[in-house]
This record gives C-alpha cells, structure tokens and sequence, in this order.
C-alpha cells in the first residue's frame, strides 16, 4: 500500500512497515481515520489501495480516469459535476434513473454499459435520496467494472465506518470522503481517495496543479478534528435523530401529501410530493417561511420530490 498526501509543496508518500505517518514530527500533517485493512485481490493480484488528501475529489478521480471516447455511468437524481465535466474531457454520460425505491439496479447498469465503460459514479450514502447501496449491487458493479477493466467510484462522505467501504482489498474501485459532511467542516476543504496507487497518485499530481497545497491552519485543524472524531460522530448523531423524528412525524400527519423515504445514516430525508404540484414552488413557499428543502428538479428529478434536513439543535 502507498499512501500519498500533498502537503505543502511535496508529495509524501508512506507506506506500511515505516514508523513514520500522517503526522509525523512535522506540524500541520493530516491525519485520516484509521486505514481500513487491504487484504483482498483483484485478477490473482494483490491490489493494494491508497489515499490521497486533496479537494474536489469526485471531479479529480473523473479527470484521471476518463480520456475522449470513455464512457462514464451516473445517476439521477444527482449532482451536476458528475454529470458536466466527463463531456469537457471528450467523454460521454449515461444517466440512469434509480430503481423501484431509489435503489441502484445493476441489472440496469450492465444492460446499459458499452465496450467503452470506463467510471460507474455513486455515492452511498447518498446524497439527495438518503439511501445506501445494497451490498448485493455493489458487488454485482465491483465484478462488471473488473470485468471492463474499468472503475467504479463511491462517494461515501457520509459513511462513518470507512473500514467497510467497497474499495478495501478492490483496485478497481475508488472510494472518496472527507470532513465537510460527517464533522460539519466543509470550509476547510478537506478529504482523501483511496484507490490504486496510481489513481491517488495521479490525483495528487492534478490537485498540485490546481491549488498547490493546503493552509497549514486547514490541515492542524483537519488533524484535531480526526483526533476528535468520534466526539464529531456522536454530536453528528445526536443532532441528527430528533431531526428525523420531526420530519417523519410530518410526513405521519400528510399522507396524502407527501411520501418520506426513510434516509439511511444521512442527515436528510428524500420527500415524494403527492399533490401533482411542483416540488420547486413548494422550496420556494417553504424558504417564505425560514426552511430550506432542496427541490427534486434541481438535482435533476422528473418527479416532484426533494430532500429536507433531518438536522436540527435540541438546546
């Protein structure tokens, strides 16, 4: 395994065996969590996995993987740069709406993947629709992106246990997450990929060109806030659930209304509109009065939906 951070103006790589990590002796070193293990193969090869610390790390991985031709399977709803920056890279975007329950159907995936599949983009859990991959289909994507010698990248900013993340013991695929979502820290600009050695690496490289190195300050504080993680997980937690107490009551008193999909370990919920009106009028109505949905249309949706807050303050 090789682990390679950016800091500062070098590149440090460390692997296991070596007294020294993250931190080192220096201050300002980025610690991560806990590295998951890296037993597994891959093709009767080891694949060892490594991590990089970087920003804009869905976007990074998409330049290293997609060349002109290449083509990239994202989902709906979703965000726009998984789906706007293949096409500037000369790649295409099959866009694929979740199955019945906004699950992720692999069946649909491989009817829908050509010779020329190069990235399947995910996230679990996921944001808008709360929901996590189910490990029947992620294992059915592992062995399809192997098969095409492809990848298969998961965004898992919101997972807490990153040692059960898909990408241990897999080269093929590439997981990304970070401190924005989970610690609530998203102004420091703060996360890592864990892949292939040349896919972190290579992700390294881009985010050099693009913003040289982080702020010590970031990093010291990136540090105290994964020394502390498990106090960030537990308030994560704790702000969370009254939250999701209040909206399913809500949902409980109009069913007529609305439908909740109950979320899976995120702090929003995604929200079925039953009324046949516009779930972007009723962002709007509902901003009118101090609460901030995001509507389903904006993400992409053909069907009035949206996802709310499940994050509140019981003090």
């Amino acid at each position: 395994m090789v682990l390679v951070v950016l800091h500062e103006n070098d590149v440090i790589r460390w692997s296991p065996g070596e007294e020294t990590c993250w931190r080192r002796a220096a201050p300002g070193r980025l610690a991560p969590p806990a590295a998951p293990s890296t037993q597994g193969s891959s093709g009767g090869r080891s694949r060892s996995p490594s991590r990089t610390a970087r920003r804009r790390r869905c976007s990074c991985c998409s330049t290293r993987c997609c060349s002109p031709g290449d083509q990239v399977i994202a989902f709906n709803p979703g965000w726009q740069p998984l789906m706007g920056l293949p096409p500037r890279l000369g790649a295409s975007v099959t866009v694929l709406p979740y199955g019945p329950g906004m699950s992720v159907d692999a069946a649909a995936v491989t009817a829908a993947a050509g010779e020329n599949l190069r990235l399947i983009a995910l996230n679990s859990p996921c944001s808008p629709t709360g929901l996590r991959v189910e490990e029947e289909e992620l294992r059915a994507l592992v062995a399809l992106v192997a098969e095409r010698d492809a990848y298969l990248l998961v965004d898992e900013e919101y997972a807490i246990d990153l040692s059960r993340s898909p990408a241990v013991g897999q080269g093929r695929v590439i997981s990304v997450s970070g401190l924005s979502r989970t610690c609530g820290l998203p102004g420091l600009r703060t996360g890592w990929v864990y892949g292939a050695p040349q896919v972190a690496e290579a992700c390294a490289e881009r985010t050099f060109l693009t913003s040289i190195a982080k702020s010590v300050l970031c990093e010291a504080l990136a540090c105290s806030a994964l020394d502390r993680y498990e106090d960030y997980v537990r308030e994560y937690h704790r702000l969370c659930a009254p939250g999701l107490g209040l909206v399913e009551r809500w949902a409980a008193c109009h069913p007529d209304a609305v439908r909740l999909v109950p979320p899976q370990g995120t702090p929003f919920a995604w929200i079925r509109l039953r009324t046949g009106g516009s779930s972007l009028a009723l962002c709007r109505r509902a901003l009118e009065a101090g609460l901030l949905p995001a509507a389903g249309e904006t993400m992409g949706s053909t069907q009035a939906s949206g996802s709310a807050s499940t994050a509140t303050s019981t003090r």
